[in-house]
């Protein structure tokens, strides 16, 4: 029994757990509370922008009709096919388009909902957008859409 004693006693002692400042633990929440925000912000309003892709890709195969169909009621009722068609003719890299960039996203108190952003076309120019958009029966559609050319 006595070299069981000594084995027990020759065991080092456990290191002192290090507890964190309060500064660093307010700091670790705040930062996570960020990320948190940012993630849900990010989550509510990533359904915005799937109408904007699939109108730019209508407009890029020449779907007109496909492209007119992704606005809302309010903008058909205010805007022919004929004369949105005149409109994209008049912007030849919304058709050329070959990316985008989505860099604000929100939906304000009344519902609607804002995209902001830039498309860049198949010769790399780089067009500034800003879309508004509206539920309708469950799905977001345009309400309509601005482009920035550098005289506004």
């Amino acid at each position: 029994m006595p070299q069981a004693a000594a084995a027990v006693q020759a065991a080092p002692a456990a290191p002192a757990k290090k507890k964190l400042a309060l500064w660093k633990k307010i700091s670790i929440g705040v930062v996570s509370f960020i990320i948190v925000v940012v993630a849900l912000a990010l989550w509510a309003t990533s359904d915005l922008v799937p109408p904007i892709e699939r109108q730019l890709d209508a407009l890029k195969r020449g779907d007109m009709p496909a492209a007119y169909a992704e606005t809302a009621t309010a903008f058909r009722d205010t805007v022919s096919l004929p004369q949105f068609d005149a409109f994209v003719k008049r912007y030849p890299s919304l058709a050329r388009n070959a990316d985008h960039t989505f860099t604000k996203r929100e939906v304000d108190a009344s519902g609607i909902g804002h995209v902001k952003g830039t498309l860049k076309d198949d010769r790399g120019g780089v067009l500034p957008v800003e879309y508004r958009l509206i539920k309708e029966n469950g799905q977001w559609k345009i309400l309509g859409f601005k482009i920035s050319t550098g005289a506004d």
